[in-house]
């Protein structure tokens, strides 16, 4: 009778061992389920409300984008990026400046956007993003690389562009330039 008794309390613990592991291995995989990402590493997600916020702008140039022939469509870009800096948030700012249609575009209007892009970039600081394109007009893209404004960009991937050699910008702390370069 002992025999009997001491095998089925033998059988009775053994099932419950049973369950248990198989419970704690059910929950083992409802956690990975759980908390296991669903993205990539790459992208991080931001649960924090302050910050989570996003508002992309889009700017949009006119054909002519010169600031000695017709400087009001210059002047109107420059506008919309300051209304930029004017946004109350606590989040991000994502600006789009699209020059794909730009024609016609000298060298104030560039240096003027380099400038402007300069000051947002210490306003906002890491808040802003901006980024953009070049003109797909051919004449208008060969002055807008020949100008030197690459230098001072980043592609999507944070390496700098390739610098052209005949930059007519004027680099920060100098007041000259080279006569040739000029005309």
């Amino acid at each position: 009778m002992n025999y009997e008794k001491l095998n089925i309390l033998k059988n009775r613990e053994g099932k419950r061992l049973k369950r248990l592991r198989k419970r704690k291995r059910w929950k083992k995989g409802q956690n990975v389920l759980k908390y296991t990402r669903t993205q990539p590493k790459s992208i991080r997600v931001n649960r924090n409300p302050y910050t989570s916020k996003v508002e992309n702008i889009s700017i949009v140039a006119e054909a002519s984008f010169t600031l000695f022939d017709q400087p009001e469509s210059c002047i109107k870009l420059i506008r919309r990026l300051d209304k930029v800096k004017k946004i109350n948030t606590r989040g991000y700012i994502i600006v789009e400046i699209d020059l794909s249609g730009v024609v016609w575009i000298d060298q104030g209007a560039i240096s003027f956007l380099l400038a402007k892009i300069n000051e947002l970039k210490q306003f906002r600081g890491k808040r802003i993003k901006i980024w953009g394109n070049s003109p797909k007009h051919k004449g208008a893209q060969h002055i807008f690389n020949e100008s030197g404004f690459l230098d001072y960009m980043k592609d999507m991937f944070g390496k700098k562009f390739r610098g052209s050699i005949k930059s007519h910008i004027f680099k920060v702390g100098s007041d000259k330039m080279l006569n040739r370069n000029v005309g």
